[in-house]
């Protein structure tokens, strides 16, 4: 079997065939490299949450920023304890969903600052269909300014 790095994640796939040319963490397509390149990532403390208000301050994940979409990958299946890459990958072999979260550019309406937690500053990223997504990443108006950049 052969193996290929994500260019997106940087995870190993197993390559056994046609069929598994997209990666199995991230679902970026293995086989053009060149039509998705990462923007942004953010692997150390970053956390993300589904809910606008919360006394939580999320979860911890993996967040990426490509030109197509918004990635955010959770550090822990939940329940399970197990780390990033494993937990996605065997969810995603198992199981026709996702345990990632993917937001395509064009789904996102606003980017706007919010709270996390007590103290934490983040980000809340509107979609078009009336969702969130709340992520607190490193250099927070950095990823701001790429996000609202690439969605005009």
């Amino acid at each position: 079997m052969k193996k290929i790095s994500c260019h997106i994640c940087e995870y190993e796939n197993e390559i056994a065939s046609e069929q598994s040319r997209y990666c199995a963490v991230c679902e970026a397509d293995l086989a053009n490299v060149e039509d998705e390149k990462r923007l942004l990532i953010c692997d150390s403390n970053a956390l993300y949450s589904t809910v606008e208000k919360s006394l939580s301050a999320g979860w911890d994940a993996e967040i990426f920023l490509t030109t197509k979409r918004l990635i955010i990958c959770p550090l822990k299946w939940q329940g399970f304890g197990l780390e990033a890459w494993l937990s996605a990958s065997i969810y995603n072999k198992m199981t026709s969903n996702s345990a990632l979260i993917s937001i395509p550019l064009t789904d996102i309406k606003a980017v706007r600052d919010c709270k996390m937690g007590l103290i934490m500053k983040g980000i809340i990223i509107d979609t078009m269909d009336g969702g969130l997504v709340r992520i607190k990443v490193s250099k927070r108006n950095e990823w701001k300014e790429v996000i609202a950049r690439e969605i005009e």
